[in-house]
Parts: C-alpha cells; structure tokens; sequence
C-alpha cells in the first residue's frame, strides 16, 4: 500500500465533509512518526510471497503479509486477527496492521473495529487505544474520540499519554476552557525537537496565555516556538495565534477555575461553589458517545446485560448532539475508577469517569 495514502493536509483535519482545525501536525504526520509500520507496501500480484499450500509459522504468516498486496495484506491480517491458534502478540500486530491500512483508506468504522481488537491485548491504554481515538475523530465521534483520548493520557505509556494530552487541549481549547486547555498543554513535556508533541502542546500554550491574558508566558512561549522555526509546519496558525489579543488579566481570572501550572509549581484556582457541587456530585464511567442516537442505544442495551445502571444521555458539543453512554453510579471518583479498571477493561472497555 503506498504511503502517500496517509497524506493529510498540513494544519488541518478533515471529517468526511468538514474540516476542523486543529493546527497540529501529529494529525497529519503521526501515523508516519509514531509507529506506523513503514513496511507496509504494495507489490504487484505477480510477486508470489510464498508457495500455496506451504505451512507457515505465525511470525512467517505475519512477514508474508507485510510484503504481499493490499488486498492480500488485509485478508491476512483479518484471519490472523481472529486465529486463536496463534499467540496474542501476533493477533494484536495482525488487527493493528489491518486497522492501519483502513484508516489510510478512510474506512474508519472498519479501523474502529481492528483498533478495538488490538487495543484489547493492550494491559494499559496506550498506542492501539491512542489510534482508536484518532479513528473516532475521523469519523465525526470527536465526543467519543475525546473519552478514548483519556484514559490514554492518564495512564498510557509516556509518548501516546503525551500525545493524548496534546488532543485533550485541543479539545478544552476549542470550547475556550483556557485554562483547563493550559493544564494539558504544559502536561506535555519535555519541549524537545525530538517529540512529536513538543510544537503543538507549544502553539496550544501560546494560545491559551494569550486568551488567558498572560502576557509574559506568551513571550515566552513565542520565543521558544521562534527557535523551532524550521519544524513549524502550522505557520498560518501561528500567525492567528499571534493576532489573538493578549487579554486583560481580569478576563483571565473571571476564566473557569482549573488546574494550571505556571513557573513551575501547580496552583489550584476553584471556588467555593465549585469545591461544594464536586463533593456532592455522582460520578459515572462514559464508554461511549456517538452523533447517532441508535448506536448509542444499541451500545447501551448490550451493556445493560452486564452491567447495572446503564444510561443514555445527550449532550450538545460544538452544535452537534452526541448521546453518551454511561455506566454505573459511583459516591466518588475513586471508587469509579476502581470499577472501571477492575470490570469494564476486562471487557475491552476504554471509559472515563463523569461527574454526573
């Protein structure tokens, strides 16, 4: 399969019809930078890549199907995805693989699908469950995308959790939660040429102190991003970024209370009223949240199989109404994620906790 199916364009995003900016390049490179087997190619079908009939070993079957035709790659990867005959390591490289070449195609339900099924031989949320949430963002689930991307970034390993945190600030950022988008940006460390994560997270930072009216963070954010010039991909959103006015520092501190950390220590900033509804609040485990209303539904009625106290709730995120699927009633948010890692990962579950 040829790579230039993976191209996107720089700075943008798009979802089926419609374009969203996020300004990152991860969205348009990542695939390529984080693990994307490069050794997926088409050979033409003349290219026998082994002789029919001949047993091969799973590591052989594997090989074979890295180097064979598209086509031929998929089927592949489909049977060895799903052959319990051969080990774990195996399935979840063959349902990876296969999920990587849908998404190229943009057959993002399919890769949904294979990315579930590697993400299931994953102990903790890491690079299988990372690449569900970019598939879930792709087909127009930004909702479920966001609940995919938590977990990642709260427990994932270091690159994917940088990666996770990057995207939850875009997401915070773009429902102008400034300092909630801050908190997430400065998550993303260490600021090396190196990561991936270090330009965006930046370009967010620089963002959020403008919106936020930090003048001097801004400064300085402008200058580090001034030194990484040449790996600038998202020259035009720096330039808009730049144009934002920087805001009074009364706006920013009328700004929603979150967690934000400048000059290298955390400072909380909550009210009262705040600090008293999260003490009397319910907490539940999302596991899903879909634009259409009987996916949610369907979703919901196989959970409540299993599980207890299964809801369907919609929500209104940027115009849209997604429905969003809950599972459980919890006095606290340890006690919730105490159910959700002990009972919802088993099933393959990626879920985050709510506060109902």
């Amino acid at each position: 399969m040829h790579m230039e199916r993976f191209r996107m364009s720089v700075g943008q995003f798009t979802l089926n019809t419609k374009t969203v900016w996020y300004g990152i390049p991860m969205l348009s490179i990542l695939l390529l930078i984080s693990g994307v087997p490069s050794d997926i190619r088409a050979v033409s079908d003349s290219n026998a890549v082994s002789s029919p009939g001949l047993p091969l070993n799973p590591e052989t079957r594997l090989s074979s199907a890295q180097a064979a035709p598209c086509t031929t790659a998929q089927r592949m990867y489909e049977e060895m995805s799903v052959d319990s005959t051969v080990p774990d390591s195996i399935r979840k490289a063959a349902a990876g693989y296969r999920a990587d070449i849908a998404f190229a195609l943009r057959e993002y339900e399919t890769a949904i699908d294979y990315y579930k099924r590697a993400s299931r031989f994953e102990k903790e949320p890491g690079r299988f469950h990372y690449r569900l949430g970019l598939a879930a963002m792709a087909n127009g689930d930004t909702a479920e995308a966001e609940g995919i991307f938590t977990p990642v970034a709260d427990r994932g390993g270091i690159e994917y959790c940088h990666e996770a945190e990057v995207m939850l600030g875009e997401f915070a950022l773009r429902r102008d939660e400034f300092r909630e988008a801050m908190a997430f940006f400065q998550k993303a460390v260490p600021v090396s040429s190196g990561n991936s994560w270090s330009i965006p997270a930046l370009l967010g930072k620089l963002a959020c102190a403008r919106h936020l009216g930090l003048a001097d963070s801004a400064a300085a954010y402008d200058k580090q991003l001034s030194a990484y010039a040449p790996s600038i991909l998202e020259k035009e959103r720096l330039r808009k970024i730049r144009e934002i006015p920087i805001a009074k520092p009364a706006n920013a501190a009328a700004a929603s209370g979150k967690q934000i950390q400048t000059g290298g220590r955390d400072t909380a900033v909550k009210t009262a009223a705040a600090a008293e509804a999260a003490r009397d609040s319910a907490f539940s485990l999302q596991v899903g949240a879909f634009g259409s209303k009987e996916r949610a539904q369907a979703l919901a009625k196989k959970l409540a199989k299993k599980f207890k106290e299964v809801t369907c709730v919609s929500a209104i995120v940027d115009e849209r109404t997604f429905f969003r699927v809950w599972v459980g009633n919890f006095e606290s948010r340890e006690e919730a994620e105490s159910f959700g890692k002990g009972k919802l990962m088993r099933q393959g579950l990626v879920y985050r906790v709510v506060v109902k």
